[in-house]
C-alpha cells in the first residue's frame, strides 16, 4: 500500500526499499530513507518498519540485506511499544543464526549493527533492556572497542538503576572476569561492584575470582576495580566487621600461597562459596589459570622472586646465594625447591588452587 500521496516521494521510497531488498543498499540509502521517514505519520512509519522487518524474514542468508535493513530500522522515529518489542524479538533471533567461515566477517558487521539497534531501544526506555540482557552482557567482550565501550556504559547505568535485571544473568557477567581482554575484566568488575551496592547477593559468587585479580593481577586498573568490587560485596554479605582482602605485602610476609588458596575457597574466612555449574567453573578456572601462567614473571618480579617464573631456576638461584643445597627450602609435597620453608612449589600450589576453587562448587 502506498505510504505517500505524492507520486515522486512514493517512487523514491519504493526505489530505496528495492535497493535494500537487492542487497545494494548502503549508508546513503539509509540516510535518504531517514529523511523520508521524518515526514511520515506514525502509521506510515509502522508500515515502513513492517517492510524492513519483512526483509529480515525473507532473506535470512543475505548478510547485505540484513545489515542494511537493521541500519534502516535504527534510524526510524520511535514507534508504539508493541511494535518495538516485536522488532527486538526479531533481531535477537538473527544473533542465533549459525556462522560459517565464509560469512564470519560479514556476520560480525551484522552483529555490530544489531547491538547498535538494541542500544538505541535501551536509550529510549531502559525497560527494554530486560528483553536483551544476555546479548548485552555478551557484547561487552566484542572486539569492536567503540561498541563494547557503549555497551559497558549502558550496563553500568542499568546496574545502578535496574540492578534486578542482573539477578538471573550474574554468572555470564562473572565469566567476563576471565576475559583475555583487560578492559573487559576491568569493566565487569566495575559493574559487579555497582550491582553489589544494592544487591550483593546477586554477585557474591564473584568473590574468589575478584580476590585473585585484586591480589595477583598485574594491571592496576583491573586490580583496583576488582578490589573495590570485592570490598563492597564483603561489606554487604558479612555481619561482623573484618578486614577481608589479603594484599600482596601480607601474602609475602605473613601468609603462604596455600593460605591464600584457603581464603579463595572460603574455607578460612567464611566467604560464600561460588555456585557455578561444572561447565562455568571449568571455563573460569581455565581462564584464570592460563592468565596466571602467562603473567607469572610479571607477578613474581615485584616480590623479588622472578627467577621462580622459569622452571629449573630455583636451585641455581639458591646456589648462587651461597646457600647449602641441603638446607634449601623444599616443597612439603613433592620435594622440589621453593622460596620459603613449608611453602608449596608452583605446580603443587596451582593444583591446590584448582582443587579449592572447584570445591566452591560442591
Amino acid at each position: 500500500m502506498p505510504l505517500f500521496g505524492s507520486k515522486p516521494q512514493q517512487g523514491r521510497l519504493d526505489a530505496l526499499l528495492q535497493e535494500i531488498s537487492l542487497g545494494a543498499g548502503d549508508d546513503r540509502t539509509v540516510r535518504q530513507l531517514q529523511e523520508l521517514a521524518a515526514g511520515m505519520s506514525e502509521e506510515e512509519v509502522k508500515s515502513l518498519a513492517d517492510a524492513l522487518m519483512a526483509n529480515l524474514v525473507k532473506y535470512p542468508d543475505n548478510i547485505a540485506v540484513l545489515t542494511t535493513s537493521v541500519k534502516a530500522l535504527a534510524v526510524l522515529p520511535s514507534m508504539p511499544e508493541a511494535k518495538n518489542e516485536f522488532i527486538i524479538a526479531l533481531i535477537l533471533s538473527l544473533l542465533k543464526a549459525p556462522v560459517n567461515k565464509k560469512d564470519a566477517l560479514q556476520r560480525k558487521s551484522l552483529k555490530t549493527e544489531i547491538v547498535k539497534l538494541l542500544l538505541s531501544f535501551v536509550y529510549r526506555d531502559d525497560r527494554y533492556a530486560k528483553l536483551m540482557m544476555p546479548e548485552l552482557i555478551a557484547a561487552m567482550d566484542d572486539t569492536h572497542g567503540s561498541i563494547s565501550s557503549s555497551v559497558c556504559s549502558a550496563l553500568r547505568r542499568l546496574a545502578a538503576e535496574r540492578p534486578e535485571y542482573f539477578e538471573r544473568h550474574s554468572a555470564a557477567l562473572i565469566k567476563h572476569l576471565g576475559s583475555i581482554n583487560k578492559s573487559t575484566r576491568a569493566e565487569s568488575a566495575k559493574i559487579i561492584g555497582i550491582i553489589a551496592k544494592s544487591h550483593p547477593e546477586y554477585v557474591s559468587k564473584a568473590m574468589p575470582f575478584l580476590q585473585s585479580l585484586a591480589s595477583f593481577y598485574p594491571d592496576a586498573h583491573v586490580k583496583r576495580n576488582a578490589n573495590e568490587a570485592y570490598q563492597i560485596i564483603w561489606k554487604g554479605t558479612r555481619k561482623e566487621p573484618e578486614t577481608p582482602l589479603v594484599n600482596r605485602s601480607t601474602a609475602s610476609f605473613g601468609l603462604g600461597f596455600a593460605d591464600i588458596v584457603k581464603l579463595k575457597s572460603g574455607s578460612a574466612t567464611g566467604i560464600p562459596k561460588a555456585q557455578f555449574t561444572d561447565d562455568e567453573m571449568r571455563d573460569v578456572v581455565e581462564l584464570t589459570r592460563r592468565e596466571f601462567k602467562s603473567d607469572a614473571e610479571a607477578i613474581l618480579n615485584p616480590l623479588g622472586i622472578g627467577h621462580l617464573a622459569v622452571k629449573g631456576k630455583a636451585e641455581k638461584a639458591l646456589k648462587g646465594d651461597g646457600r647449602d643445597k641441603q638446607h634449601s627450602p623444599k616443597c612439603p609435597r613433592c620435594g622440589k625447591a621453593t622460596w620459603t620453608e613449608g611453602q608449596l612449589c608452583d605446580n603443587c600450589a596451582g593444583a591446590e588452587f584448582d582443587r579449592n576453587v572447584a570445591g566452591g562448587h560442591e
